[in-house]
Order: structure tokens, then sequence, then C-alpha cells
């Protein structure tokens, strides 16, 4: 009877643990559907709010632009029914090479091949700037390693007391002075010893002729700051190459008119610039919203 009694006993807490295993199983998929249906939930309130926020984020248009000696004048228009803040023109720029060609598409010359036909007397050939420094890709700064960086360059509404806004409908000639950043290199941390000071024009040109360089590609686009401080990205412009022993001002670059196409395309210059593109890319592809990619790390 004892023994009855003790199987009896194990079969009952063997039951027991069985409905406690099924019983925890049912719960962890019960709260498991119910945390995942609270993230899908989320998600959809978020993209719910993300669209109801950009139905009343600023819209830029750049109208015109134009350089008188090294300061920047942007004509731009607030399309949009919210209003802009903190508006700037994001600078960039990079040291560059040159390719050449004797005739379009043709193969690169060698330095050899181009004196040749310099000797030949010829006149007229083809050039391609590309997004590196020949034979190094280090530039240096005081002794210390560095890379190139992006400026934002305040622009402000003098109709507004100085304010940097632009109103919804709005159409304003606003002016500033481009600066170029430098940074430490990311491979090395320097820790309270960097502030961001970034260079004038000359200044760069300065530093990067130090460098060895004669070309260099720059860059600009326009963004500001919607009401809730997301920043709104514009159009990107003025990308350009500078010869660094010829251009004296950033109006000689204007002139020159040397045009590269070393920068990665943000939301707004898809349109622009892929007149006729894969259907695929316009479908599926991701649009990157800020231009951030370094262009001499995608040569």
């Amino acid at each position: 009877m004892t023994d009855d009694l003790a199987a009896i006993a194990t079969i009952g807490v063997a039951i027991a643990t069985g409905v406690l295993a099924v019983a925890t199983f049912l719960l962890a998929r019960a709260a498991s559907k119910t945390l995942e249906e609270e993230k899908q939930q989320l998600r959809m309130l978020t993209y719910q709010a993300k669209a109801v926020r950009s139905q009343m984020d600023p819209l830029l248009k750049l109208r015109s632009w134009s350089f008188k000696g090294n300061k920047l004048s942007v004509e731009v228009e607030n399309l949009g029914p919210g209003r802009a803040f903190w508006l700037v023109v994001r600078s960039w720029f990079n040291p560059a090479s040159m390719i050449t060609y004797a005739k379009e598409n043709g193969p690169p010359l060698t330095d050899e091949e181009i004196k040749s036909l310099i000797a030949k007397g010829v006149k007229k050939v083809w050039v391609r700037p590309t997004g590196l420094l020949q034979g190094s890709r280090r530039l240096d700064f005081q002794g210390m390693e560095v890379e190139t960086a992006d400026t934002a360059n305040t622009l402000y509404n003098d109709k507004l007391g100085g304010e940097s806004i632009l109103d919804p409908g709005n159409r304003l000639v606003m002016e500033v002075e481009p600066s170029f950043a430098i940074k430490p290199a990311k491979k090395r941390f320097v820790s309270g010893s960097w502030a961001f000071n970034p260079l004038d024009f000359d200044h760069a040109k300065d530093f990067l002729r130090s460098n060895g360089a004669t070309f260099a590609v720059l860059g600009f686009d326009i963004a500001c700051k919607n009401s809730v401080g997301d920043t709104v990205h514009g159009e990107s412009f003025g990308h350009l190459v500078v010869h660094l022993y010829e251009d004296a001002s950033l109006e000689d670059v204007r002139e020159r008119g040397f045009e590269h196409t070393l920068f990665t395309l943000g939301e707004r210059d898809m349109a622009f610039y892929l007149k006729h593109a894969d259907w695929k890319l316009y479908d599926q592809g991701k649009i990157i919203k800020p231009p951030e990619e370094d262009p001499w790390k995608k040569c």
C-alpha cells in the first residue's frame, strides 16, 4: 500500500510538473506575442508621428548661388509649411589628384605620355579628378595625422533681427563665408586636446599644399532644423575642383567652372541627377538622407 501511494504521488508530481511546464510555455508564448504586438504598434505610431510631422516640415529650395571673393551668397526659399530654424550651408573638401586622357573615354596617360603630348604641341586633353591624394592618403597638420571634415556655416536673416530663421513662403538672399574643417584621424583618439576650429579658404589651401596637393574637390549643400530639432536636408551645389596654386578665391573657382561628381546623392538630389534610373533602384533602393559619406572613401 505504501508503494502504491508513493507511485501515485510520483505520478501526481509528474502531472503537476507537466501542467506547470505547459502553462509556462503558454504564458511565455502569450507574452512574446504581446511584446511583438506592442513593438509593431510602437513602429506604427512612430511612423504615423513622422508622417504627420513631415507634413509640417520646412522645404528649402535653392534659387541661386554665387561667390564674391570668398563670400558665398545663396538665395533660398522655404516652400514648406513649417518654419525653418538654424539654416546652414554645409561645406566639405578633400585633396584630389587628376587623371589625364588624350581623348574622351580613352585610357589614362602616364607622366611620360603627358610630357610627350606637350612636346608635340597638343593644347587640349581630358582630365578627371579623383578623391585620392596620389602617393599617400595621410594628411598631416602640425605633426598630427588628420582627415577632412564637414562644417555647418550658419545663415542669418537680417529681416528677422539676425535670427537664423526662414518663415514659410519667404524667399531671401543670405551670405556667409564658408569654412573647411579638419579633425584627428579616426584611428587616433585624442581626448581633450582638439577643438573645432575650421579653416578659411586661404588656410585650407595652405594646409592641402603643405601635404603635397595641387588640386582639391569641394562641395556644399543647404540644411535647416524643423520645429522639433530634426535636420531637414536641402539641395547640394557647388561641386567644384580647386587649383590650389592658381585659384586665389572661391570666386575664381566658380569662374573656372571645373566640376566633379565625387559626392553622395542626398534625398533631394536623386531626382535632379538621376533623370533615368533603374526601376529597382527607384522602387527598392534606400536613399541616403544626409550626404554624409566621405567622397574620399568612395574611390
